[in-house]
């Protein structure tokens, strides 16, 4: 599942806006009751920026999004979590649109 970057946190920013909180609480909600052999959080930005700092912008936000799956009960036997920068852009970084949709975080559950 792919979660907008720009519902989950501010400009800039690593730590969950509300309505970041309701889509996870949403993930966690479909999952209640299901054990996942792995889990994986991915995390990614537009290409505004240094290499180096998208990078760890996007781990930043894929750490939080793990952290709270993890908080909150989400039944994982392994979760791995990485952050991927400007990198598997999904649109254009030409325009604000297509930015606004390379900012993302995105979540693979694989049940057992």
């Amino acid at each position: 599942m792919l979660l907008r970057g720009d519902a989950l946190f501010d400009f800039d920013k690593a730590n969950l806006k509300p309505a970041g909180v309701r889509a996870l609480d949403e993930v966690i909600d479909n999952a209640r009751g299901k054990r996942f052999r792995l889990v994986e959080v991915a995390g990614y930005t537009d290409s505004i920026g240094s290499d180096s700092y998208n990078n760890a912008l996007s781990l930043r936000r894929a750490k939080s999004v793990a952290d709270y799956l993890r908080a909150h009960g989400l039944d994982a036997e392994r979760m791995a979590v990485d952050g991927f920068g400007k990198s598997n852009p999904v649109a254009s970084n030409a325009t604000d649109a297509g930015r606004a949709q390379n900012r993302r975080v995105e979540i693979v559950l694989e049940q057992e």
